[in-house]
This record gives structure tokens, C-alpha cells and sequence, in this order.
């Protein structure tokens, strides 16, 4: 049940509460609204790539989006299924080999491949990200908003899992950046990314049920 209906089921058993009871109700609603800090809710987005963006075998020069986070490559991303040779054998990698993307989100325009991530000015987190490559042989870099910053393990073949939950530099975040120096072709890249987006707060809920009363009220009253 959503948290919506949950609270016109409850709201309905209130008015059929005594008149004491109901009084005493309001008094604790209030007092606990007081005394209880606001707490937020996190949902859970986890991209697997390919598949989060498009079928395997796309190349674009243009940003995407996937379940409300918008990806931005320097100049083009591939999406592979089955790679091989030099590429990624699974997942999203980008490069430079093309022209810029003239509506690339990041600023400024770096000097190195990379994919941008936000969720379109929402605050996130970053909770763990599987990385892929082939060998490369330069520097693969993470960087967030907060000043966040991680090396994948140089010359990498096949995944690297790894988990950002619970550092202060990787939540609370706006933007995401994956870049490196690439060979003209898609040698690193990412398989999954497991995010966290804040959700409303219990203070925001509870000025949304007294919306939601005080409606409930006004529509009883012009009923009398």
C-alpha cells in the first residue's frame, strides 16, 4: 500500500474514534512532529548496462536517460553485449573518436573521454559501480560533486566491483564523472550502477496529510 492510501485508511479509522481519543491523537501527531528530527527516504536506482539505455551495438553522440539520471558522453558512448578484442565485453563504454557533443552536461569540456551522470539537479548517492576494461594502460578516474575521487585499478581486465556506500564524498552528490584517456575506442566502461535518490521526508508527508485533512474537512462541512 503507498503511503498515501495508508494514511486515508488511517485518517477514516481516526473519525470513527471517540472525540477524546481523537483529540489526544492530534496532541501526539503534533508533539511527535516536534520532537522527531525529519528523516528521508532513499529509492533505490540500479542501472545495468547495456540494457539501461538501449540495444546492444548503439553508438550515439547524444545524451540519454535511464530511470530519471541523464548520461552525457565528451563525444559518443557504444553499448556492448559481446565485445572482444580491444573493447568492453559487456556494458556501456564511451571514447573520443568523433566529433564533441555539443550538448554535453559537464563543463567544461574535458580534454579526456568521459560520461557524465546526474539526475537532472536532484541530490544522489552513489552506493556501487562495476567497472570494465580491457587492458587500458592510462589513468580511469571517478570524480563527484563533493570532491570525490577514485582510480580504477590500472590495466584491468574484465569487472571490478567496487562500493562507495557510507563515504561523505560519494552522498549527498549532484554529478558524476567517469573519464580517461582513451585509444580512440571504448577500452573501459561500466556495467552497473547501484544509486540512491532522496525521497520526501516525514515533515513533507505530514504537511501533505494536513493538506489532505484539512481538504477531507472543508468537503464534510459543504456536505452538511
Amino acid at each position: 500500500m503507498s503511503v498515501l492510501g495508508e494514511f486515508v485508511q488511517r485518517y477514516c479509522a481516526w473519525r470513527r474514534a471517540p472525540r477524546g481519543l481523537r483529540k489526544l491523537t492530534q496532541l501526539g501527531v503534533l508533539v511527535g512532529t516536534l520532537l522527531v528530527p525529519e528523516m528521508t527516504r532513499a529509492g533505490i536506482v540500479t542501472l545495468d548496462f547495456p540494457d539501461a539505455i538501449g540495444p546492444s551495438g548503439t553508438t550515439s553522440q547524444h545524451n540519454a536517460v535511464a530511470d530519471g539520471f541523464r548520461i552525457s558522453p565528451s563525444a559518443e558512448y557504444t553499448l556492448v553485449s559481446s565485445g572482444g578484442g580491444s573493447i568492453i565485453d559487456h556494458g556501456i563504454g564511451w571514447d573520443s573518436d568523433g566529433p564533441a557533443n555539443g550538448l554535453y552536461l559537464g563543463t567544461p569540456q574535458p580534454d579526456t573521454a568521459s560520461l557524465y551522470v546526474d539526475a537532472a539537479g536532484a541530490h544522489f548517492s552513489l552506493l556501487s559501480a562495476i567497472f570494465t576494461a580491457q587492458g587500458f594502460d592510462e589513468a580511469f578516474t571517478v570524480t563527484s560533486s563533493r570532491g570525490g575521487i577514485f582510480d580504477v585499478p590500472l590495466g584491468l581486465v574484465g569487472s571490478d566491483p567496487e562500493s562507495f556506500a557510507g563515504g561523505p564524498k560519494w552522498t549527498d552528490i549532484t554529478w558524476l564523472t567517469f573519464s580517461y584517456d582513451d585509444p580512440g575506442a571504448p577500452t573501459a566502461g561500466l556495467e552497473r550502477l547501484v544509486l540512491a535518490v532522496d525521497e520526501p521526508g516525514t515533515l513533507a508527508l505530514f504537511m501533505l496529510s494536513l493538506v489532505i485533512v484539512g481538504g477531507l474537512r472543508r468537503a464534510s462541512a459543504r456536505g452538511r
